[in-house]
């Protein structure tokens, strides 16, 4: 834990939940959160790239992720980050398997710079696909935030270290119903200037399905009419 420069270190087995109670004395902690945060591991999440409802607040892994230890096929061990034009030539002086792979990664991006550039959707919940774009000039060359999402295909992760937040001190909920799960879509654009730490939507079928099979009955029924909710 470096709570000067707000990152921890960790292993890719520790559970989310138990990375932040460890946190809690420092008043910082790990901002994603997908809704499997008390049993899923940082190694699942920096594979596919996990934001949960809170990415309105804390973005996706990818926007987290200050460097990794990396495992090749081969049995080559490296430490990713941001790379400078200054750390690319030092590499690349070095020789070896690590300079061969930067040098095929920068390749790669200087072929596809336009696309990476112009047609990368810039949606702030992307989580598919290969974050190719943290590869650009603008983005420091960041190779551990291109393997992020990348699901074991192309490293496996040995270690993280990452990007803490500030504990929010205190938190109000606001449910909103709507007729449907359009409207609700609607109404976030005037949501988001109130600047949410959290955004969730449940379409209707959710409550039907659990009135079919009675589940939580007395919190179904606390809830107002309507196609769908917001909170």
């Amino acid at each position: 834990m470096d709570p000067e420069r707000s990152t921890c270190l960790v292993e890719p087995g520790i559970v989310l939940d138990v990375l932040n109670e460890r946190l809690r004395d420092t008043g910082l902690e790990y901002g994603p959160r997908p809704a499997t945060h008390d049993h899923c591991t940082l190694g699942g999440m920096i594979g596919n790239n996990s934001c949960g409802a809170t990415a309105q607040r804390a973005g996706k892994v990818v926007d987290n992720i200050v460097e990794m230890e990396v495992l090749l096929y081969d049995g080559t061990r490296m430490w990713v980050g941001q790379t400078s034009e200054e750390q690319y030539a030092r590499i690349q002086r070095q020789g070896g398997r690590e300079a061969e792979v930067y040098r095929q990664l920068r390749g790669l991006r200087d072929a596809y710079l336009e696309p990476l550039r112009t047609r990368y959707p810039k949606t702030p919940r992307r989580v598919s696909g290969y974050n190719l774009d943290s590869l650009l000039p603008e983005k420091n060359f960041h190779v551990a935030q291109a393997l992020v999402g990348s699901e074991g295909t192309l490293v496996v992760v040995l270690r993280a270290r990452l990007k803490l937040l500030p504990v929010v001190k205190a938190k109000t909920l606001v449910y909103i119903a709507y007729p449907d799960i359009a409207s609700a879509a609607d109404d976030v654009p005037r949501i988001l200037p109130h600047r949410p730490i959290a955004l969730e939507g449940i379409d209707d079928k959710l409550i039907h399905f659990e009135r079919m099979k009675q589940l939580n009955p007395d919190a179904v029924a606390k809830l107002p009419p309507g196609g769908a909710r917001s909170a």
